[in-house]
């Protein structure tokens, strides 16, 4: 469970550790606002489904050989992102059909990603 809650004006994301993060209300500023959170929940579903794969593939390579960005697009009258491009650098030392694959393989093994193309319900009631 994740929660959002306020402390001195400041937004705070807690999970069950504690703090993890800081809330913002515009781009850029110190701390994520909802829609760079949303990019950074499929980007990390991407990079830690590719690093499992690689693993179960028994592969070596240098862990910071692999970045992924993500950038979404929000659509024009709409009040939702309308696209993620994903972008994932993987080691040099892969071959290309390899890469293919394992591209193919962690686009239908994360379910954040999962989640965005094929929709959820959300349910908001008070507490």
């Amino acid at each position: 469970m994740t929660i959002i809650k306020h402390t001195n004006r400041q937004i705070e994301i807690v999970n069950g550790a504690g703090i993890q993060a800081k809330g913002s209300t515009k781009s850029n500023l110190e701390g994520l606002n909802p829609k760079e959170l949303i990019e950074a929940s499929v980007g990390l579903c991407i990079a830690l489904t590719t690093r499992q794969i690689l693993k179960r593939d028994e592969i070596n390579y240098n862990l910071d050989d692999l970045t992924v960005t993500v950038q979404s697009t929000k659509g024009s009258g709409v009040n939702r992102l309308t696209a993620f491009d994903i972008q994932v650098q993987l080691p040099d030392t892969l071959d290309e059909s390899y890469k293919r694959k394992l591209l193919k393989s962690v686009k239908r093994g994360c379910t954040i990603g999962n989640t965005i193309e094929n929709g959820a319900t959300v349910k908001i009631t008070e507490n």
